[in-house]
């Protein structure tokens, strides 16, 4: 991945830092951008104070999570559903896309007995766990044209 940024806040004095957040994690292959609510601050809540938090929190999880944590037991799974679909289809939604690589995190997280990565990262970590993770999935698909 190759990225940069650049931000320029709006001119208010009031908040000279803006109400945007972002932040690039090239070594993960990662990045995120929160755009601050300014509606917010009628309830009471700075928009640029949130979503620099935001940003700042999501930059330590992602920096701090294992690599590998997934219960997609190797990356090339994913290139395999690309592969399937594709075969399949000339071109796919990345909503769709996005229920196949989240059904086959689905199963591989339920399954008991498999050395997932999620167990490996566990083992490393000092703890017994064998099988996948059950826990909230999320997938993003997006194409890059």
């Amino acid at each position: 991945m190759v990225a940069g940024s650049f931000y320029l806040p709006k001119d208010n004095p009031k908040k000279p830092q803006g109400e945007d957040a972002h932040f690039i994690c090239l070594e993960k292959q990662t990045l995120g951008v929160a755009d601050g609510v300014g509606g917010w601050a009628k309830k009471g809540i700075d928009g640029g104070e949130y979503a620099r938090q935001l940003m700042k929190n999501s930059l330590i999880a992602v920096q701090n999570q294992p690599r590998g944590t997934v219960d997609l037991k190797k990356p090339e799974e994913i290139e395999e559903v690309l592969d399937q679909r594709s075969s399949t289809k000339a071109s796919m939604e990345p909503e769709e896309l996005a229920w196949n690589i989240a059904e086959l995190a689905l199963h591989n997280s339920l399954n008991r007995h498999s050395v997932s990565p999620f167990s490996n990262a566990a083992r490393m970590a000092g703890k017994e766990h064998i099988g996948g993770k059950v826990d909230d999935i999320t997938v993003v698909v997006a194409h890059i044209v």
